[in-house]
């Protein structure tokens, strides 16, 4: 679940977020929880030095969030976009989009999904990685329920390998882990996933690969996450 709502200061925040810091006036709060909603998986603030609140968010089938609310003036705005001056009045709108990645997480190539479960199967990480955590974790959304699978660790690779109808984006001439991973009954899977022993700097590739279960008429046996790269911070 993607929430996103207008706090104050003392709103918990993640770690490795787009903005870790309370701009005064009241700020956007954006919110990623797991959808059993007993973790708190991204949280950031978002705004200026003026009052600025969140409205409504929908994320997108790769995974950004798109948002709109009003701000007072003082919002931050990208170059080259639509709008960039405020318009006057006691509140202007803004729309902004963000990733949804923590620092040290990088998204790489597609999701192959499969046909019974609409949209991406999107991967991403618990927490920011940290070196030598042993809390660290990945988990996925929009996984063919009941699936069973693996989730693959080694070196990306700029371009895909097909198997079998699937895009594996990591390097198969070149040494993988497997750790075994089973959906939920809501599409979603968690795996943690230590790195002790990770020097910071140190990275490397994973992706979640599933075997579609019975009855699930996808254009192959087997479906796919985006891959990520985990660099340890």
């Amino acid at each position: 679940a993607t929430v996103v709502t207008y706090t104050g200061e003392h709103f918990p925040v993640t770690q490795g977020a787009y903005d870790t810091s309370y701009d005064s006036g009241g700020d956007v709060a954006l919110a990623r929880l797991a959808p059993h909603g007993r973790s708190l998986y991204y949280s950031t603030f978002l705004g200026g030095a003026g009052a600025d609140g969140g409205a409504a968010v929908h994320v997108t089938p790769d995974g950004r969030a798109i948002l709109v609310g009003f701000t007072t003036g003082l919002f931050p705005v990208t170059e080259g976009a639509f709008d960039t001056s405020y318009n006057g009045g006691p509140t202007d709108i803004f729309a902004a989009s963000l990733d949804l990645f923590l620092k040290g997480i990088r998204a790489h190539g597609a999701s192959t999904p499969a046909a019974c479960q609409p949209g991406a199967i999107l991967l991403n990480a618990t927490r920011m990685p940290v070196a030598d955590d042993a809390r660290f974790g990945l988990y996925a959304t929009g996984a063919p329920r009941g699936a069973q699978g693996w989730l693959l660790l080694g070196t990306p690779s700029p371009t895909p390998t097909v198997v079998a109808g699937t895009a594996l984006w990591l390097d198969l001439h070149l040494p993988l882990t497997r750790k075994r991973v089973e959906v939920d009954p809501l599409g979603f899977v968690e795996s943690s996933l230590s790195l002790a022993g990770l020097a910071q700097g140190a990275s490397f590739g994973c992706q979640l690969v599933l075997v579609n279960p019975p009855g699930c008429a996808a254009t192959s046996i087997f479906s796919a996450s985006n891959a990520i790269v985990v660099t340890a911070q």
